[in-house]
């Protein structure tokens, strides 16, 4: 398990994960914790993961982040928030990432008209995406 790069537990009642329950995955760069019953992100729920690039905690029902829940994760470039209960997201908690980092908040519809001129519309989830950007001393 030392060389996983890529877990997926979408969709698994996942309701707490104890701190340093990834303390192994060393190598990982992409976590999908998607659709889980997931309320609150630990201090140490994600240490272990300094390679990991991609966290997907969407439709969860994420209400508390700890100050430091993602000290980890530095190089983190990607991270999905969605239909979570989160009203506000803190600066702070990203302190350590070290490249501008891409967040998806929110779902929304688009529509896409058909190159041909016809008003068939097709309906795609697209993401509302927020660039958050830390200055590096």
């Amino acid at each position: 398990m030392v060389e996983l790069k890529k877990l997926n537990l979408k969709n698994n009642n996942i309701s707490a994960i104890e701190a340093d329950s990834f303390l192994l995955l060393n190598k990982l760069k992409h976590l999908s914790l998607q659709e889980n019953q997931l309320t609150k992100l630990s201090n140490g729920m994600f240490s272990g993961l300094i390679a990991l690039k991609f966290l997907d905690l969407s439709v969860n029902k994420i209400q508390v982040v700890e100050d430091d829940a993602f000290l980890e994760l530095v190089l983190l470039n990607h991270i999905k928030f969605f239909d979570n209960m989160l009203t506000t997201l803190e600066k702070h908690w990203f302190r350590n990432v070290s490249r501008p980092l891409k967040m998806a908040l929110s779902e929304v519809n688009c529509e896409q008209k058909s190159y041909n001129g016809t008003r068939a519309e097709q309906k795609y989830n697209c993401m509302n995406l927020c660039w958050l950007k830390h200055e590096v001393s």
